[in-house]
């Protein structure tokens, strides 16, 4: 195994989702001997449950040259390593393909022994015919890529399909009777917008608790990134809440993704435009609605039948389905257990083959 490894992603940025990327990771290059693994996080924004003296966030805490910083010093720190794992969900869509180029040249060229890995990542769709041609220029350079959706394979030559690292996670499923719903939004859109989903959305759940109990709302802040994270609309959803006189309190992502996924599981039900907040409260056996802010979204589910998940636009949502959704009894039962533990055993043995040639 490779005594030197460098990881790069949307790390350090308190997402759910990509928290889970990262800690699977660095735990199956720890097992193979890695003594020292660099993140592209900026320094002192890692979890604590890595050791900062062999876990080593190597960006500034502020940014510089616009937002280029990340990928020279990709290119300085690469140099050095033996390996280099892009492990960033839909981070190749949109690259500066013609610099990203001239890095992995580079490197391939001033560093001879390092490997290049694209892992649980998706490919396209691209906003340019441009954009396309350089970003499959620079995954042309890479050692070996597997994808988290069957689209990707359309866009890349050499690729393994494969399913999101998420379910790499163990699955946890219970019965749950409390009467508690989880509610885990994000933005993208205008804010404007936003707040009028979030007013529709409580509307509903007013609506739902006069028919059924609802003993309280869970908002999850699954993203506390400041620029992009979900903590505004998350407040306002709060706001809106205990205007109706609906009993709420705030959850946020500090980093910890066990710590969040063990809250996630607590709630019967889940509204979610976060993907990985809507999976990680599959995988704990609640019932959940869906909706899809993002392409990543369809093609994560792509071809999977689960049970007690419903999809929806996240703004022209269907009243009458959500409503229907949150008044409907909780189905629960493990229901999602077989397909589940079926795609994850798959997803396993593929990773494990990958990890095995590293």
């Amino acid at each position: 195994m490779s005594k030197t490894a460098l990881v790069f992603g949307y790390h350090g940025m308190k997402n759910l989702g990509d928290d889970f990327f990262l800690s699977y990771c660095v735990s199956n290059l720890q097992k193979r001997g890695c003594r020292k693994i660099y993140v592209s996080a900026r320094k002192g924004t890692l979890s604590e449950e890595y050791d900062e003296n062999t876990v080593i966030s190597f960006m500034p805490k502020r940014k510089f040259m616009k937002g280029y910083d990340k990928w020279i010093l990709l290119f300085f720190y690469a140099l050095n390593v033996d390996c280099l794992f892009l492990c960033a969900g839909s981070l190749f869509s949109t690259l500066p393909g013609r610099l990203l180029y001239i890095i992995f040249f580079l490197l391939k060229r001033l560093n001879p022994k390092i490997k290049i890995y694209g892992i649980g990542i998706s490919i396209g769709p691209f906003p340019s015919k441009k954009n396309e041609s350089q970003c499959l220029r620079v995954l042309a350079l890479f050692d070996g890529i597997i994808t988290r959706d069957d689209r990707s394979i359309n866009e890349v030559k050499k690729v393994v399909p494969s399913r999101d690292l998420a379910f790499m996670a163990k699955p946890h499923f219970s019965h749950k009777k409390n009467g508690l719903l989880g509610v885990c939004l994000n933005e993208s859109s205008s804010f404007e917008e936003e707040k009028k989903r979030v007013k529709l959305i409580a509307e509903s759940i007013r609506e739902a608790n006069r028919k059924s109990k609802i003993n309280k709302v869970l908002v999850f802040i699954t993203c506390s990134d400041l620029q992009h994270g979900d903590s505004r609309i998350s407040k306002v959803m709060l706001e809106e809440l205990k205007k109706y006189q609906i009993p709420a309190e705030m959850y946020k992502h500090t980093g910890n993704w066990r710590e969040s996924v063990s809250m996630l599981s607590v709630c019967e039900k889940i509204i979610a435009s976060r993907l990985h907040a809507g999976f990680f409260g599959l995988l704990t056996n609640a019932d959940i609605f869906q909706l899809n802010y993002a392409a990543k979204s369809y093609d994560f589910y792509s071809g999977l039948k689960f049970q007690s998940l419903l999809f929806s636009d996240p703004y022209k949502i269907d009243c009458s389905l959500l409503l229907g959704f949150l008044c409907a009894p909780y189905e629960g039962g493990g229901h999602n257990a077989n397909l589940i533990e079926r795609i994850s055993k798959e997803t396993s043995s593929l990773y494990a083959d990958f990890w095995s040639c590293v």
